[in-house]
């Protein structure tokens, strides 16, 4: 029971700590940042580096898909042609 107590009273003493240093940290930020790392920023890096990816990718893809369309028009409007 004692040993509890002294723990209980160690982990409020580390979490005043820790409280005591974002608050120092963060200054005029509208969040804190653990250990200087703007944690939002890099998530919003790695979604834009994502989507812009994804968006040539994705254009690529309908330049192709546009492109075997316009191939397979060409082969079937021979093979009506033939068929007559």
């Amino acid at each position: 029971l004692k040993s509890e107590a002294e723990a209980k009273t160690a982990l409020g003493n580390l979490q005043a700590k820790y409280e005591d240093t974002s608050k120092k940290t963060q200054g005029t930020k509208l969040c804190a940042t653990p250990f200087g790392v703007d944690v939002v920023g890099i998530t919003e890096l790695v979604a834009l580096t994502g989507a812009l990816v994804g968006g040539v990718a994705s254009r690529k893809r309908k330049e192709e898909l546009v492109k075997v369309n316009d191939q397979l028009r060409k082969i079937n409007f021979a093979l009506r042609k033939q068929a007559r």
